[in-house]
């Protein structure tokens, strides 16, 4: 067994301890980095095309927030066809639970809340802003924004399009609690009018099918 002088005794624990740092120097330069959060995605929901039963119909459209961190605040305008769907003001709301919901009611502005019908010719535009305010803490993750309840004016198909028209500053604007702007990506929706008739047709196709089985069933009775 070899015994250990205190001075040889130190050079070994500076050894060691040498070779540690080196060790995790590496281990650190070849671990990959991993991102902590994609890129924040504002989508319509249903995302896939809706149908409205006829014209007088209601389909509610939510507006999500996806994989965000740190929003503090937004500005979102979503436009639609005025000649197939309409709203109003009162049908644009903030669901109980929503994403930015304060903890405490005051700290919350909202400096935009409107709908306009006709914003152009063929278009009309929800146009919704939205802060929280301090000591309010910017939030992270997913959940809904806003709903809005359209009605069907006119049988045909309407894109439901999140866009800062003509998109000049992204799809929409997201604000984080240094008042900076986020990268973001934005997704469609549609809302399809049908008529009354088409929505009646899976109706009818049953009992059709119904009184063709009752028939069937009556005739071997019969021959019974």
């Amino acid at each position: 067994m070899v015994k250990l002088d205190g001075e040889n005794l130190k050079k070994l624990s500076l050894s060691t301890i040498l070779i540690a740092m080196i060790l995790l120097t590496f281990a650190m330069a070849f671990t990959p980095q991993v991102k902590a959060n994609g890129t924040p995605v504002v989508s319509v929901e249903p995302a896939t095309t809706v149908e409205i039963a006829a014209v007088g119909q209601t389909q509610t459209v939510d507006i999500n927030i996806a994989d965000v961190t740190n929003l503090f605040a937004y500005e979102i305008k979503i436009w639609y066809l005025n000649s197939i769907v309409n709203t109003t003001a009162g049908n644009v709301t903030r669901p109980s639970g929503h994403f930015l919901e304060p903890l405490d009611p005051v700290n919350q502005f909202v400096p935009k809340w409107i709908v306009n019908q006709t914003q152009n010719a063929t278009h009309g535009v929800v146009y919704v802003g939205f802060t929280l305010l301090s000591p309010e803490l910017g939030r992270n993750g997913s959940g809904i924004l806003l709903r809005i309840n359209f009605t069907g004016v006119q049988v045909g198909l309407t894109p439901i399009v999140p866009a800062n028209y003509p998109g000049e500053k992204g799809p929409v604007i997201l604000v984080d609690t240094a008042a900076e702007t986020m990268v973001h990506t934005a997704t469609n929706g549609a809302i399809n009018v049908v008529p009354e008739i088409m929505m009646l047709l899976p109706i009818f196709a049953v009992t059709s099918l119904i009184a063709v089985s009752l028939a069937k069933l009556r005739k071997k009775k019969q021959l019974q």
